[in-house]
């Protein structure tokens, strides 16, 4: 897999949202004009959206079911089905494109999830 990369240029927006998955955390990473972690979820402009939040919850669930955890165990399990896979990233990149439109000169919104299929995509709206 290869890192995400960032072009350097000073018209962008200079905080970022980064989109990974990670076991237990939510998906969506905001960072500040430092680069410092400044909340794992929606940034604040996006929070009071409740459909926006539920398809965020909804995929945030999802993934946590691709895993054991059972305090003996921890592992992936990986999708049932290769239709269950091609599901969660077509919803997955439509919560990205919502979230890089309604963020446009605000943010950088950077794609860190992998499908078999994509490689990385920067939003550099």
């Amino acid at each position: 897999m290869a890192a995400a990369t960032e072009s350097i240029d000073t018209t962008m927006p200079k905080r970022k949202i980064r989109l990974f998955m990670e076991w237990g955390s939510s998906f969506i990473w905001v960072y500040n004009e430092d680069n410092e972690l400044i909340k794992n979820g929606l940034p604040d402009e996006l929070y009071p959206d409740s459909g926006l939040v539920a398809k965020v919850n909804v995929l945030n669930r999802q993934y946590s079911e691709l895993f054991t955890n059972n305090g003996y165990e921890f592992r992936y399990n990986g999708f049932k089905t290769h239709e269950d896979e091609n599901a969660f990233e077509r919803d997955f990149n439509a919560i990205y494109e919502e979230i890089a439109e309604r963020t446009r000169g605000k943010y950088r919104v950077i794609n860190e999830y992998y499908f078999t299929s994509n490689t990385e995509d920067v939003r550099d709206l």
